[in-house]
């Protein structure tokens, strides 16, 4: 099911009826033998009702794709959170062995033999994680090459693309569990110890397709409150749903109309029509995207549910880095968490950045470490929208655009006119999504040699002025 649907409406109708139907968790406290009132820890991380009725429709939703995808989902979740639970004992096991020691040396031998162990099991999750993504979003195209392969070797073969599994939401949810064990890793939130509402945090219904990414944390806070649905929240809701279903029906869809028709026959146009195509597939982009954000943040809203921003006015933006602030914020905060971060303070990176200090002087070692960093995390952005070079491409061109920005474009930028910087940023932005869009290379440079009239093409013709 997707947004658009009628299907997907009648579940969501459903839903939220069996939702408001389904009483809210009592708020049953223990008594101290003081008298003194407290919620207990089980109480505090048992998942209410309501929460149920959300993970059961969520996994219904999720068995519309197929039951292979949902089992698929499940055992994945279910390793994440076993490998979460170990993670959490060893480290109960490091606190009560801290306890009983007294000497300093003996704690160190005690905390690093424990986290070693913890590491070991992080990064094996996390390994298991990789290897999943990167079998069902590539093993099509990698089975189709080797299928291929042994039919021109005259050996045919019973391979075929369709036996590979392909998840939905599978890039989101991916980020989110290698998120949520390197956070248990690094202690900054205990293991989860409800099943259930592990489960929920990665399959709720409404943001499993297109994000946004969620922080598990944040997501399990909204999911324990058992907030109330009030009439505010319910017309909160619906109007943004009903801008969603705008933005993307109306007009992303509208413009989706003229950028196929341009690029179905690239060659009847000039220059003109191409950059117009360029700024209107910028626009349906966002409109498409944010619009079913919008939906997602409205569909929360009905259950009460506040699920983290994912736009804030990207186009309102002076240089790249900011607009990657603005555009897709969940994605970007994860991987400079996740990647940036871990990487930029990583010993390796820092012994180079050292030795690259005492030879050629402190700002070569500081620009070796941002240039590293800023290409390893845009490298993996690339690689995360697909497989294929041209978002690989793609990719690097933003890190390069934003590693000159932190190497000295940015105080240029800043001292410019508001009006040179955002034509700055849109000539990037229209550029950046050529050479997203077609996955053939030859087909994205002949593209752009149109646009910048390489091809010896007029820059307008009676063709394009019809069309527009």
């Amino acid at each position: 099911m997707v947004f658009t649907s009628f299907s997907f409406l009648g579940f969501l109708a459903l839903s939220v009826l069996a939702f408001c139907l389904t009483p809210r968790r009592r708020r049953s406290r223990d008594i101290l033998p003081s008298g003194k009132h407290f919620q207990s820890k089980r109480h505090a991380t048992a998942l209410p009702p309501r929460g149920y009725v959300l993970l059961g429709f969520s996994l219904v939703f999720y068995a519309f794709a197929g039951w292979k995808k949902l089992i698929f989902l499940l055992l994945t979740a279910l390793f994440v959170w076993l490998c979460s639970r170990q993670m959490g004992q060893v480290y109960d096991n490091m606190n009560d062995a801290l306890s009983r020691l007294h000497d300093r040396q003996e704690k160190a031998a005690v905390q690093k033999r424990h986290r070693k162990r913890c590491r070991r099991l992080a990064a094996f999750g996390t390994v298991i994680l990789l290897v999943l993504y990167s079998y069902c979003k590539y093993g099509a195209m990698l089975v189709e090459a080797i299928r291929s392969l042994l039919v021109n070797l005259g050996k045919g073969g019973p391979l075929s693309a369709w036996e590979v599994i392909v998840p939905l939401g599978l890039s989101y949810y991916t980020l989110s569990l290698i998120g949520y064990l390197l956070d248990v890793y690094w202690r900054k939130q205990e293991h989860e110890s409800n099943f259930a509402l592990f489960l929920l945090c990665v399959c709720y219904f409404p943001q499993i397709l297109q994000g946004p990414i969620p922080r598990y944390r944040l997501l399990r806070k909204e999911f324990l409150e058992d907030t109330s649905v009030t009439s505010q929240r319910l017309c909160r809701g619906t109007q943004l749903i009903l801008w969603g279903y705008f933005k993307k029906l109306v007009i992303a869809d509208r413009l989706n109309l003229f950028i196929t028709g341009v690029l179905g026959s690239y060659q009847l146009y000039d220059g003109l029509a191409f950059w117009v195509t360029a700024l209107f597939s910028t626009f349906q982009l966002y409109a498409d995207f944010s619009g079913c954000m919008d939906i997602v943040q409205g569909i929360s809203e009905l259950f009460g549910i506040t699920v983290e921003k994912n736009f804030d006015h990207p186009f309102t933006s002076r240089s790249v880095a900011e607009w990657w602030r603005r555009w897709h914020i969940t994605l970007c905060q994860w991987m400079k968490d996740y990647v940036y971060f871990p990487l930029a303070v990583s010993p390796h990176l820092i012994k180079v950045s050292g030795k690259l200090k005492k030879r050629f002087g402190a700002k070569a070692g500081k620009n070796f470490v941002t240039i590293v960093t800023i290409g390893v995390v845009w490298l993996l952005t690339g690689l995360w929208h697909g497989a294929s070079w041209n978002f690989i491409l793609w990719g690097l061109f933003f890190g390069v655009l934003i590693a000159l920005e932190r190497l000295g474009l940015r105080n240029l930028l800043e001292k410019l006119p508001g009006f040179i910087s955002h034509f700055y940023l849109l000539f990037a932005v229209l550029i950046s999504w050529v050479i997203f869009y077609f996955t053939d290379l030859s087909r994205a440079a002949q593209y752009l040699g149109i646009m910048f009239g390489l091809s010896g093409q007029p820059l307008t013709n009676s063709q394009t002025l019809l069309a527009l």
